[in-house]
């Protein structure tokens, strides 16, 4: 009898990151971008394979030992790139999300005790965290950004201009 409390399917967690990836690509700035891409190729691989064998029904090939070695070290090498080429916060917020999936590696390796459901589910809840911070990189970059143009602001209203409502008649 398994003790855990429910299933995510990978469907799920694949659809979530393309949404998140998308919107970030959409309106992000560059580093949000770069990032971004290198989630949504992972997601796209990784969940991509396991979807197909949910769907179909059939086993899907094993995603290599390597493959996610190679993407946590890669997403934390980029992240903490940013982190000192940037004035961003969310680029050490990401940094820090990203040192949690190779350190629950580690963790899985030297423990012997840990179980596979509770290895998967530390890496999706940093997974997750990665991508809230990723969205909190785009909400900082868009504020950064100023006003849309052609849409007034209450923000950055001209000085001595007055409304009609505001103004004694």
């Amino acid at each position: 009898m398994s003790l855990q409390l429910f299933y995510i399917p990978p469907w799920t967690n694949l659809t979530v990151g393309v949404a998140v990836t998308s919107l970030v690509l959409w309106k992000g700035g560059w580093r949000e971008r770069t990032l971004a891409a290198m989630i949504l190729s992972a997601d796209v691989f990784g969940y991509g394979v396991q979807c197909m064998g949910y769907y179909w029904g059939w086993q899907p090939w094993p995603v290599p030992p390597w493959f996610g070695w190679t993407v946590d070290i890669g997403e934390l090498a980029t992240c903490v790139a940013f982190a000192l080429s940037s004035n961003r916060y969310w680029t050490v917020w990401a940094s820090s999300a990203c040192l949690l999936g190779p350190a629950t590696r580690i963790v899985r390796s030297a423990v012997p005790g840990v179980t596979p459901w509770a290895y998967q589910s530390a890496q999706v809840i940093w997974w997750y965290l990665l991508l809230a911070v990723l969205l909190g990189g785009v909400w900082e970059a868009n504020r950064s950004r100023g006003p849309v143009a052609g849409v007034p602001s209450r923000r950055f209203a001209v000085e001595g201009a007055t409304s009609s409502a505001a103004s004694p008649s």
